[in-house]
């Protein structure tokens, strides 16, 4: 029971460093030598790149941190396995990326973290919706809208192919953490998501 107490932790701790990995910021900093939270909506995150320098350098950002979640729930799988700990996980990779120690807990607000642990937990369902997002991202040029469409999508999809209940319910809190993080961000004075001329 403490081994696997051990493990649990330990791979929870893993999960949140994973997350914690500050993508946008090193971007930003290296090319545009500036900090992406004094930028656009203050956020640290893949649609602000997405918005301030381009959607090159955005979508390279969204994949690392889909990546951040998606590989948090597969070390999960690998090494523990069953529904609790995946979750656990994918949430643990979210709130590194939402409040990461590296940039004093004031990070993004783990959309594509979230998506990313979804298309793990979920692949039926996630990897599906996820490329059609991809899709509805590059024709529409509206990062919100792409989003919302997978969010929204993906609790849809595994409900119709059997998903049980805590699959459904995870589907659900994940983007709902999402948006607390958004609200409370915008309640500390940070400006509202706003749609930005395309960028080359």
């Amino acid at each position: 029971m403490a081994l696997e107490s051990i493990g649990w932790i330990s791979l929870i701790a893993v999960a949140y460093l994973i997350g914690s990995l500050p993508t946008a910021y090193l971007l930003t900093k290296r090319l545009a030598n500036a900090d992406i939270r004094e930028l656009g909506d203050s956020n640290a995150g893949a649609a602000n790149v997405y918005r301030n320098l381009g959607a090159r350098h955005g979508l390279a950002v969204g994949a690392v941190d889909i990546a951040k979640g998606t590989l948090a729930v597969l070390l999960a799988k690998a090494f523990i396995g069953g529904q609790a700990i995946e979750m656990t996980a994918g949430l643990a990779a979210v709130v590194g990326h939402n409040w990461p120690f590296y940039l004093q807990f004031r990070g993004g607000r783990g959309a594509a973290t979230a998506l990313g642990a979804l298309m793990a937990f979920i692949p039926l369902a996630g990897v599906s919706v996820g490329i059609a997002a991809l899709a509805i991202l590059i024709l529409s040029k509206r990062v919100m809208m792409a989003l919302t469409f997978a969010f929204v999508s993906i609790p849809a999809v595994a409900w119709f192919n059997g998903g049980d209940l805590a699959t459904l319910g995870y589907a659900v809190f994940l983007p709902t953490v999402v948006g607390v993080s958004h609200y409370v961000s915008v309640r500390q004075g940070q400006d509202p998501v706003a749609e930005m001329p395309e960028r080359r």
